[in-house]
């Protein structure tokens, strides 16, 4: 009798253990399939790194250095690029809007004294109440000598100033907020210097703008 019970014990035990195997191996193999669906729910989005307070005017302003080989309008192009991406992005929060580029121009006409002019000077001149500084540090395309494969990389730092100089993002943050910008080498018949050019350029607005805004990270044409 005694046996018989221990042995019941046992197979119940037994029983037990087993379940709970098959039931973890199925939660095991839920969780699986959800990582590799993209989540089952769980947290898919990028929050903005800061958002841009509501009916400010927002000039985005594109400075150079001289290390950065690009065309003398690149600047003005590239500023116009992530304006619009700022405004189709909805990132400039209600009643907010982008100060034209056309604003900057304006300002250079005068090389000498743009050139004497700070960011806080171009703010008040252009009518701006917060500029979102984009620094570029680097930018050069290279090719092989016989120009048959092209290859580009860029570099840029962000930060937004108010009006009066302040800075208002990144806090802490001695020079800004880094962005890098590669294409990979390809044949040159596949894309050129100038594509290669166009979608480094694209690359810098697309990575510029995102920060402003929430965004899925499995939307493609945002998180790249």
């Amino acid at each position: 009798m005694n046996f018989e019970f221990r042995t019941s014990n046992f197979v119940i035990t037994l029983g037990c253990a087993m379940l709970r195997f098959v039931w973890s191996m199925r939660l095991f193999f839920l969780f699986s399939v959800c990582f590799l669906v993209g989540g089952c729910g769980l947290q898919q989005d990028q929050e903005a790194l800061y958002k841009f307070e509501a009916g400010k005017r927002v000039l985005v302003l594109v400075d150079v250095r001289s290390a950065a080989s690009v065309p003398p309008e690149f600047a003005i192009q590239l500023g116009q690029s992530i304006s619009e991406k700022l405004m189709q992005w909805g990132a400039m929060g209600e009643g907010g809007v982008v100060v034209p580029q056309s604003k900057v121009l304006e300002l250079k006409a005068s090389p000498s004294k743009f050139s004497q002019m700070g960011i806080a000077d171009i703010a008040q001149a252009a009518g701006a109440d917060v500029v979102l500084h984009v620094d570029l540090i680097a930018f050069n395309v290279t090719s092989l000598s016989d120009d048959s494969i092209t290859q580009g990389g860029a570099q840029v730092l962000v930060k937004v100033v108010d009006r009066e100089g302040n800075r208002a993002w990144p806090i802490g943050v001695a020079m800004g907020v880094w962005i890098d910008a590669r294409v990979a080498p390809t044949f040159s018949e596949q894309r050129d210097r100038t594509g290669v050019q166009k979608e480094l350029s694209d690359l810098l607005a697309v990575r510029t703008a995102r920060m402003f805004i929430k965004y899925r990270l499995d939307d493609k044409a945002i998180a790249r």
